[in-house]
C-alpha cells in the first residue's frame, strides 16, 4: 500500500512539473526562463522529494514520431522516427528549426549524432540553396552511430551537408577534437555560429567541458543550446557556465526535456585551421 502511494504521488509530481511547463510557455512564450527560476523550482520540489531530477519530466508526456512534426519537410523526413527518447523531443526540434531559420548559421557544430543530425541536414540543404553554403559537423563518440547517420544521410540524398566525426571519449569523458580539427580545417568556414549539445553521454556531468573546449572554435556571438537541462547535472552545468566570462546563459526554454541557451561572448580563437 505505502509503496502505492509513493507511486502516486510520484506520477502527481510529474503531471504536476508538466502542467508548470505549459503554463510557462503560455505566459512566457517560447523564450529562455533565468537560471535563478529554476533554481528556485528545483529547491521547492526538494521540499516534497529527495528524488533527483525532479523538474525533468516523463518519457511517456514527450514520446511522440516524426508524423508529429508541424513542419513538412522534418514530417516527411522523420516520420516513423521516435521522438523524445534519446533523441530532441518534436517541440525542441521545431524550436530549433525556428531559431535556425532566423540566426541563418553557415557552420554548425552537434555534439551526439541522431534524429537531429538529419533536422540540421535539412536545414542545410534549404539554406544552401541561396548560393552561401551551410556546413554541419556532427562529434558522435560511438562509431557505429556514427556510420548509422551517414547511411542515413545517404538515403535522403543529404550527406554533402554533414560531416559525421567519430569522436571517441577520453578518461574524463570529454570529446577528442584530433579528427574534428582535422575537418573543420578542410572547410572553406572556419569558426562555428550555432552549436547544439545533446552529447557526449557518460556520467552526470559529462558535458561540462564540451562548451568550454570549443570557444576557441567559435565566432563571438555563436548561439549554443544544451539538452536535457531539466536534469539536475545539466542545472548544474549552466551554472558554472554562467560564471565565466566567455559565456553567456540567457536560461533554459521551457519546452521538452529542458533546452540551455545562451552565446558566446568574445574568446581568443583557435587559429592554423
Amino acid at each position: 500500500m505505502l509503496q502505492g502511494l509513493t507511486r502516486g504521488m510520484a506520477d502527481l509530481r510529474r503531471k504536476v512539473s508538466w502542467l508548470h511547463l505549459g503554463f510557462l510557455r503560455h505566459v512566457h512564450g517560447e523564450k529562455p526562463i533565468p537560471l535563478w527560476y529554476w533554481a528556485f523550482s528545483r529547491r521547492l520540489a526538494g521540499i516534497f522529494s529527495s528524488e533527483p531530477d525532479l523538474l525533468f519530466p516523463p518519457y511517456e508526456f514527450l514520446r511522440s514520431t516524426g508524423e508529429s512534426l508541424k513542419v513538412e519537410e522534418l514530417k516527411t523526413l522523420l516520420l516513423n522516427d521516435t521522438l523524445g527518447e534519446w533523441t530532441l523531443d518534436a517541440q525542441t526540434i521545431i524550436l530549433v528549426w525556428e531559431i535556425l531559420h532566423r540566426e541563418k548559421p553557415r557552420l554548425i557544430v552537434e555534439c551526439g549524432a541522431g534524429i537531429s543530425t538529419l533536422a540540421l541536414a535539412q536545414y542545410a540543404a534549404t539554406a544552401s540553396s541561396d548560393g552561401d553554403p551551410c556546413f554541419i559537423v556532427s562529434l558522435e563518440q560511438d562509431s557505429e552511430m556514427a556510420q548509422s547517420i551517414r547511411g542515413r544521410l545517404s538515403k535522403v540524398g543529404l550527406e554533402s551537408f554533414v560531416q559525421v566525426v567519430h569522436s571517441p571519449l577520453d578518461a574524463n569523458d570529454n570529446y577528442s577534437l584530433h579528427n574534428f580539427e582535422k575537418v573543420l580545417a578542410r572547410l572553406p568556414r572556419k569558426y562555428i555560429d550555432f552549436l547544439v549539445i545533446d552529447g557526449p553521454q557518460g556520467a552526470i556531468g559529462c558535458r561540462l567541458e564540451t562548451l568550454p573546449m570549443l570557444l576557441g572554435h567559435c565566432m563571438e556571438g555563436a548561439k549554443w543550446f544544451l539538452d536535457d537541462a531539466f536534469r539536475d547535472g545539466e542545472m548544474r552545468i549552466l551554472h558554472q557556465w554562467s560564471h565565466l566570462a566567455s559565456i553567456e546563459v540567457e536560461g533554459i526554454y521551457p519546452i521538452g526535456k529542458g533546452l540551455g541557451a545562451g552565446s558566446v561572448r568574445h574568446t581568443p580563437r583557435v587559429t592554423g585551421h
